[in-house]
């Protein structure tokens, strides 16, 4: 019942190929150009698809990137809050002690002071003007 029919040849190439086709009943042709472009409408789909995977991929990637930087956020806060404690206990300690620590204090004979101790100006001032005035007379 299928009859063996030469159909129009290739455009595209110059040599005009005539191509062999099955004539269906339901008269459907099956043509070469068509299964050419069968597969490239095949090979336009998987593209889309890599096109989603990377897409998918990137959106991963990026809630990846969120959760680390929430991550990081909380670690700072509970730092954050560790140091504050930490700070508050010294104090209360510090308080139980005796009162808070100032600069000048005496910690078992050492001073917190970071300032060089000053020296007495008006005692040295006197002495030194006195003996250049007795030295003045005396010549």
């Amino acid at each position: 019942m299928l009859e063996m029919l030469l159909v129009r040849g290739n455009r595209s190439n110059l040599n005009i190929h005539r191509q062999v086709c099955l004539v269906l009943p339901s008269d459907q042709w099956r043509t070469g150009d068509k299964k050419k472009k069968k597969k490239k409408k095949k090979k336009k789909k998987k593209k889309k698809k890599k096109k989603k995977k990377k897409k998918k991929k990137k959106k991963k990637k990026k809630k990846k990137k969120k959760k680390k930087k929430k991550k990081k956020k909380k670690k700072k806060k509970k730092k954050k809050k560790k140091k504050e404690e930490r700070e508050e206990e010294e104090e209360e300690e510090e308080e139980a002690e005796g009162g808070e620590r100032r600069r000048g204090d005496t910690v078992e004979g050492f001073t917190l002071s970071t300032e060089a101790p000053k020296k007495c100006e008006t005692t040295e001032t006197s002495e030194t003007s006195e003996t250049s005035e007795t030295s003045e007379t005396s010549h």
